[in-house]
């Protein structure tokens, strides 16, 4: 089973963003701005994607937009699943 900790999202959020955006892995962490990073759509989907997987539930794609930073969004999925 994964871990799907508030930590562990923002660590694998932090990590699938700095993969696809060809960041530095050091780069991205909890307060990250997700606005400001200008992710591209299908990346936001291929994301969301993967997340839905990792949590077992349907994520709109919208939450991703509605968060400011990765510790938001993290924090908004796991209160959600549960």
């Amino acid at each position: 089973m994964q871990d799907t900790s508030v930590h562990s999202l923002v660590d694998y959020i932090c990590n699938y963003l700095a993969t696809a955006l060809e960041l530095p892995p050091d780069t991205l962490g909890p307060n990250s701005d997700l606005e400001c990073l200008g992710i591209p759509s299908s990346v936001v989907m291929a994301l969301v994607g993967e997340l839905e997987d990792r949590l077992g539930m349907e994520i709109a794609p919208t939450a991703f937009f509605d968060a400011q930073d990765v510790l938001e969004l993290a924090q908004g999925l796991v209160a959600e699943r549960r």
